[in-house]
């Protein structure tokens, strides 16, 4: 019986959750002035220069994952120079949550930082930072950037 409800449980979670209201295709979005975005940029490695205070992440996904705050719910994939341009608009540097292993085996570490200057360079995204929070060893695997909000006035067209 304790197998039969648990696997009723998570039938209906699994269908809550998949039917949030997100379209999984990307499409042209009117933002509204009050949309704010997150996005997720993931990466198979990074490197960190303490000199000139760099960060460049390895091969980037490119599909930029983004998701709006309550109560529009908006999310898809956008193409970095898209995000870029969200950037420009915006004029205020964005804080972002690194996540990251320093090897397969080691548990995930965490630090925050402000990202400056975003520049691409073939499959990578290089960005001036200052560390806010936490560490950053000069390489790292397994990375995934969370940029807090960037608001989009203008009609934005994802990937």
């Amino acid at each position: 019986m304790k197998k039969l409800f648990s696997g009723i449980l998570f039938f209906v979670l699994s269908a809550f959750i998949f039917n949030s209201g997100c379209d999984s295709k990307p499409s042209s979005i009117k933002a509204k002035p009050m949309d704010e975005y997150l996005f997720v940029i993931t990466a198979p490695e990074a490197t960190y220069d303490q000199t000139n205070n760099t960060l460049r992440l390895k091969n980037i996904d490119p599909a930029i994952v983004y998701f709006s705050d309550r109560p529009n719910r908006t999310c898809g994939h956008t193409r970095t120079t898209e995000f870029f341009n969200l950037w420009k608009e915006k004029g205020n540097p964005p804080n972002a949550s690194i996540s990251y292993k320093i090897s397969p085996e080691k548990r995930l570490k965490t630090a925050v930082v402000k990202l400056i200057n975003p520049k691409e360079e073939g499959n990578d995204l290089i960005f001036e930072i200052q560390i806010l929070h936490g560490k950053l060893p000069e390489s790292f695997i397994t990375v995934s950037l969370f940029v807090d909000g960037l608001e989009s006035l203008n009609e934005w067209q994802p990937w």
